[in-house]
């Protein structure tokens, strides 16, 4: 008899989307604007596909507006992983007899400078 077998980690559908655009901002400057979209389908931590470990599926989006010195020089962008705060799960697994899940990382929003020499 065949027996279907998923791989745990695994699941069957998974995508990222990516829009990025720049522009001149005068003669010294550039600005832009990103956002990425990543879907991540229903899995499970067992290969024996037990309910009690099943990650239901889940989609994120990150954004960041950056605004820098035309040639390069420095950069400052602010930007924001899961902006919109959606659940999603790591991993599930038992420890004794509790089973414990991990959960994805939430809302966060940060600043970033570069400068670079040269």
């Amino acid at each position: 008899a065949r027996v279907d077998v998923r791989f745990n980690f695994a699941p069957l559908l998974q995508y990222t989307l990516l829009a990025d655009y720049s522009f001149a901002v005068g003669e010294r400057l550039t600005a832009g604007i990103g956002v990425d979209y990543s879907y991540t389908g229903e899995t499970n931590s067992t290969l024996e596909g037990d309910p009690r470990y099943a990650h239901r599926d889940f989609g994120l989006t990150n954004a960041r507006l950056r605004l820098g010195a035309a040639d390069g020089r420095w950069e400052v962008m602010l930007w924001g992983r899961n902006v919109f705060d959606r659940f999603s799960q790591v991993s599930i697994f038992q420890a004794g007899d509790t089973i414990a899940r991990y959960a994805g990382q939430p809302r966060t929003l940060g600043i970033t400078f570069r400068i670079s020499g040269g």
